[in-house]
């Protein structure tokens, strides 16, 4: 739900409205529609997606390893890591679970274990030791056909995620991992009740936290403590190691301050992967400098554009900014 109670299908129609295009929305759900431009365009949306991709490079980027293949082609920092399977099917190539533990050594602990094709950071984890490695990588392989990514772990890397839209960037922040800050009386799981209730407050889904999230009690465990724990007062405590939105994320707006060396690095990104809308996650010390030290974590398709920057009325203001220019965009444009 976007800050006004509003969903995304209906902040569409809001939205067309005022470029006096027209809108049919599927009467049932109300969750995904087309949209009418008076030049006889039109654009599909389902959800949070505006569908205006090719479905072909759509279908790549879902695919983490193959789209780190490309972006690697073409010049691009990516993370060092292999995919494994379910099953040591193919002795030649070496990739079961237990060569992705051989891999994992290879390049040293911690590594990151995710899925190849999901998105939201779903089951991205960072595992510290073998027994941790065998206890993530089997809730990632439940099924025969599903792919373990084993990445590298670059420490001291703050994590960004800008938006290009054609030559522009629209949107610019970094991704901030769910934490809580003590107050010298509370316990950790009173703190992340309160956190929820001030989602619930500023119109984000209180499910981005999920207390019961096995990774947050990893987490935990690694660090020695409980969810009885009384953090004493300002004393920070990180939950989880990806800073997904969806899992609880927080972000500090940074559009206007990225350094021009990193906007040119993501537009030409976007055009080499033959994309129109394009997040990218970028690893790197500090998005406002530019340096060659950086790492393009992932790039997504159809990224989210609300991403929290504010609350009230300068959130909306700013959703609506930024749906507006991609549906400009596509009148124009596409």
């Amino acid at each position: 739900m976007t800050r006004n109670s509003e969903n995304i299908a209906q902040l569409i129609e809001r939205l067309a409205f005022q470029i006096n295009a027209t809108t049919f929305i599927e009467p049932r759900y109300k969750k995904y529609g087309v949209i009418f431009f008076q030049n006889g365009k039109r654009l599909f949306f389902k959800n949070k997606q505006l569908n205006i991709n090719i479905s072909s490079t759509v279908s790549v980027t879902k695919n983490k390893f193959e789209t780190n293949c490309f972006l690697s082609h073409f010049g691009y920092c990516v993370p060092k890591g292999k995919t494994f399977s379910k099953y040591n099917y193919d002795i030649k190539r070496n990739r079961g679970v237990d060569d992705g533990l051989k891999f994992a050594n290879e390049i040293g602990f911690p590594v990151i274990l995710k899925p190849n094709d999901k998105s939201q950071g779903v089951l991205v984890c960072k595992v510290n030791n073998e027994k941790e490695y065998y206890r993530i990588a089997r809730k990632i392989l439940r099924k025969k056909e599903d792919i373990l990514l084993v990445e590298k772990f670059y420490e001291n890397y703050a994590d960004y995620r800008i938006v290009v839209l054609g030559d522009n960037i629209i949107s610019a922040y970094q991704r901030i991992p769910l934490a809580i800050v003590g107050n010298g009386y509370s316990t950790i799981l009173e703190l992340l009740e309160e956190k929820r209730k001030e989602f619930e407050q500023i119109g984000r889904s209180v499910k981005e936290i999920n207390i019961n999230d096995f990774r947050i009690k990893v987490n935990l465990i690694n660090k020695k403590k409980t969810f009885k724990y009384i953090p004493l007062m300002n004393e920070k405590i990180i939950l989880l190691d990806n800073s997904n939105l969806s899992s609880g994320g927080t972000t500090l707006e940074l559009t206007d301050k990225v350094a021009e060396e990193i906007k040119r690095l993501a537009i030409s990104i976007t055009k080499d992967m033959n994309l129109y809308l394009c997040g990218i996650d970028i690893l790197t010390p500090d998005i406002t400098k530019w340096t060659d030290d950086y790492i393009i974590l992932e790039i997504n398709s159809a990224p989210g554009l609300d991403n929290y920057a504010y609350i009230g009325k300068k959130q909306k203001d700013y959703v609506d900014n930024l749906y507006l220019k991609v549906l400009n965009f596509v009148e124009k444009y596409l």
